[in-house]
């Protein structure tokens, strides 16, 4: 398990190590970002102390989930082979954006005229465009992926949708590298963010529900036959 999750792991420890070097010199008023809005802007702060734990606790607490999922999910003996070879890919995703957030909320605590914003949309961007190339590859479960009724109820659903739910997050990520290179730029910041909410969540939502009732209806219809 430990084998397989090791660039996770180390990824993690680089940065506990990183966030230390970067966050202890911090005077211990000093505010960290912990929430940016819609248009990207920093809007909630917490403590020193809490901004060097938090983040990295809710890290590790991702790596276990990953680390332990076959031990919580109820399909994961059904497709045990797929499932191990894209979770560590996951893992690695999200640990990685999740710890470039964290020390690029450490870097705007230090430096009050820098607060981000840019590079938090590109980060985003990445780290959506990734999870999309991986998104069609991902086997049914109640804990990752695009889990709506429809999805959890039908295996076709599920990789019609997640094909789909690829090509959506892609595109998202797409959008989000550009609202970081030139939406603020143009003033269109808060425009881009509802419409990317709709190309990654809304469209691949109603997908699955049309999918599903297309499925239902050709069960009717030959029965009938």
């Amino acid at each position: 398990m430990i084998k397989r999750y090791q660039v996770a792991i180390i990824i993690f420890l680089i940065t506990v190590i990183l966030g230390l070097v970067i966050g202890l010199p911090l005077p211990s008023d000093a505010k960290i970002p912990i929430h940016w809005n819609v248009e990207g802007k920093v809007d909630n702060t917490t403590s020193k102390t809490m901004g060097l734990i938090m983040m990295p606790g809710f890290i590790l607490l991702l790596l276990l989930f990953f680390m332990f999922f076959p031990y919580i999910s109820a399909r994961y003996r059904e497709q045990s082979k797929r499932f191990n070879k894209i979770l560590p890919m996951f893992a690695n995703i999200m640990i990685l954006m999740f710890s470039s957030i964290y020390l690029l909320s450490l870097v705007v605590a230090r430096k009050a005229e820098f607060d981000g914003t840019e590079l938090m949309w590109v980060l985003l961007g990445i780290m959506f465009i990734l999870l999309g190339n991986l998104f069609p590859k991902l086997p049914s479960s109640f804990f990752l992926g695009i889990r709506t009724p429809w999805t959890l109820s039908s295996e076709e659903v599920w990789r019609k949708t997640h094909r789909v739910g690829g090509y959506a997050f892609v595109i998202g990520g797409v959008f989000f590298i550009l609202a970081g290179v030139a939406g603020n730029i143009l003033g269109i910041g808060e425009i881009l963010f509802y419409v990317i909410l709709g190309i990654m969540v809304i469209y691949p939502l109603l997908y699955s529900y049309i999918e599903y009732q297309k499925l239902m209806k050709k069960g009717g219809e030959k029965q009938q036959d």
